[in-house]
């Protein structure tokens, strides 16, 4: 199927070298923890080939990770693995602070994690995808990154809900895939082991009915629809696919521009500033097209920006557009529903008992002060759950309508009737622990990793008493574990300890912490 696109992309035997090859293993520093120039030399000192981009310096390429979900790093959060181009739609959107987004197509999470660090906190986030298998790993993403200002939603993205409306809209619309073929694979952790959409990084070329691509085409038309009613008036829409298309790409754009002159297809910034100084210098990339076989486009189509694998970056071949939404015409002009949800009528007793237990509860076990310990942050309780929330994220009873889940990082639940930590809360707040903290030596990790018990784990334990309590080593906290009279047994959710092969430089050396899948 690809030759079919001879004519349009540009040296297209260039473009075969490329597929025969592995894509590059890219990383993007998660910035809430570490800046990607410390990660490339933290990778380094490990005996890796690693270099921050240039153009991002989040993004880091690293040669000879061959299991890069397998890591304490990653586990920790401190990087998420994601292709180079995949990281251009965030960035088009050119966030600021307190800003609210709506990513419409979100599962399995790159783009949603990464928005969420470039507003480092003081926005919100809604990320929807109506496949909750999907959002649950979204979830596990944003827990192990330690998000506090998204929420979920599982709906229909063409069929999303009156009553909100969004500064930036991402549409990163389900398609075909074809940016993602490559001739020959690459070895990885799967979806559910770490590495989220980057696994569909080296797939098998296949082809398609021009009867499935026209059912593709549909359903783009129809969030693209929904999602531009969706902006502000002065807001921004992004439009990605990972396909080379064009019924996917600049047809799908040339219907919406002609039916909606409200809106204005814009170029991609040339840079972007980032949070804590820096920017991004976004690729060139190549014009969209204005022509497709017999059909004429419109000619603002050359706006948008096609990304192949041959042209700078070795990674999946992206389409990426950018709208700008005015003021409809007079006469056009619809009435705008309302931003923000109404607020409600206040915190019920069940909620506001359980917030409040819990807070005493992490001020006594662990000398946690909080919000004082997060700035820009409250805590709200949900289900059985108390939430670590962006100030920015509306009350939840005030979402209900949209039947939101994962209100931010969950810090505690309630089982039983007691109270416990979890893990990713607790890896977060690592640094305002003031009591609670259990140093391990690197030899007793994989034992709390498999969930054994640590017998002797340290003689100042004596002090803390049963419950439970932070693990951590060389300084960091690792997650939740339980001290009890016959030791130290690792609380960790099983199936995040049980990828953990290794830790590259977190512990000041590289140290093996499981043994190794049969």
């Amino acid at each position: 199927m690809l030759e079919s696109w001879r004519e349009i992309i540009p040296d297209f035997d260039g473009l075969r070298e490329v597929l025969a090859q592995p894509p590059a293993t890219t990383l993007r520093a998660n910035r809430l923890r570490i800046e990607g120039a410390a990660l490339a030399a933290g990778l380094r000192r490990a005996g890796l080939k690693a270099r921050a981009l240039a153009w991002y310096p989040d993004a880091v390429e690293v040669e000879g990770l061959e299991r890069p979900g397998a890591t304490l790093e990653h586990f920790l959060g401190l990087y998420h693995v994601q292709g180079a181009t995949s990281m251009i739609p965030p960035l088009a959107l050119e966030l600021a602070p307190g800003q609210r987004v709506l990513d419409l197509c979100a599962a399995p999470g790159s783009k949603t994690t990464q928005i969420c660090e470039l507003l480092q906190g003081r926005g919100w986030v809604l990320a929807n995808d109506p496949a909750q298998q999907r959002l649950g790993i979204l979830k596990a993403h944003l827990e192990r990154l330690g998000h506090t200002a998204a929420c979920l939603a599982a709906r229909p993205g063409e069929a999303w809900p009156d009553g909100l409306l969004f500064d930036r809209v991402l549409v990163d619309a389900p398609c075909s895939g074809s940016g993602t073929w490559r001739l020959v694979g690459r070895q990885g952790n799967g979806p559910g082991e770490g590495q989220g959409e980057e696994a569909h990084e080296a797939e098998p070329a296949r082809g398609w009915s021009r009867e499935e691509l026209a059912q593709l085409g549909a359903r783009q038309r129809r969030l693209l629809r929904r999602a531009a009613n969706l902006v502000v008036p002065g807001g921004v829409l992004v439009y990605s696919t990972c396909s080379y298309d064009p019924e996917e790409n600049e047809v799908v754009l040339d219907e919406l521009l002609r039916a909606r002159p409200d809106l204005e297809l814009e170029e991609l910034p040339a840079a972007v500033a980032l949070p804590g100084g820096g920017r991004a210098v976004l690729p060139p990339g190549e014009p969209g097209l204005t022509r497709w076989g017999n059909r004429r486009l419109l000619g603002v189509l050359e706006r948008a920006r096609r990304y192949y694998p041959h042209r700078g970056l070795n990674a999946a071949g992206f389409f990426v557009a950018r709208l700008r939404r005015h003021e409809p015409p007079a006469g056009r002009r619809r009435r705008h529903r309302p931003g923000r949800p109404a607020a409600p009528a206040g915190e019920p007793a069940p909620a506001r008992a359980l917030r409040e237990r819990a807070l005493a509860y992490l001020r006594e076990r662990f000398g946690l002060q909080l919000p004082a310990a997060w700035p820009g942050t409250r805590l709200q309780a949900a289900g059985r759950s108390v939430w670590l929330v962006a100030e920015a994220m509306p009350a939840w009873q005030a979402l209900a309508p949209w039947r939101p889940q994962n209100p931010g990082l969950r810090l505690v639940r309630e089982r039983g009737g007691r109270l416990k930590p979890t893990s990713y809360g607790l890896i977060a707040l690592g640094a305002a622990l003031v009591r609670g903290r259990v140093e391990l030596q690197a030899e007793q990790l994989g034992a709390l990793l498999r969930g054994e018990r640590i017998a002797r784990p340290g003689a100042e334990l004596s002090a803390l008493g049963p419950g439970y309590v932070a693990a951590a080593a060389g300084g960091r906290v690792l997650g939740c574990a339980w001290l009890g009279t016959a030791g130290l047994r690792g609380e960790i959710p099983r199936d995040a300890a049980r990828r953990v092969q290794q830790a590259l430089f977190v512990l000041g050396r590289p140290v093996a912490l499981t043994p190794p899948p049969h």
